[in-house]
């Protein structure tokens, strides 16, 4: 008993061509997905560093406007 679905050795239409045309663009959409995602990581590391740059101002600005308002004499 045969089945319709099996293909002869050799003959699975697929020429080593193909895979590595294939792979190739695989390739380079990885690595284009790589360049994006180190893009993004500095613009996240840029974004943070700004934040606590202000985190850090503002909570000395606090202190001290909450030190000069209630302790001033």
């Amino acid at each position: 008993m045969g089945s319709g679905n099996v293909r002869p050795l050799g003959k699975s239409g697929l020429t080593f061509d193909h895979i590595l045309s294939q792979l190739q663009g695989k390739l380079k959409k990885s690595r284009e997905t790589g360049a994006e995602l180190h893009n993004l990581t500095g613009v996240i590391n840029d974004i943070h560093g700004t934040l606590s740059g202000l985190l850090v101002h503002h909570e000395y600005y606090l202190y001290y406007k909450f030190k000069l308002t209630f302790f001033s004499s």
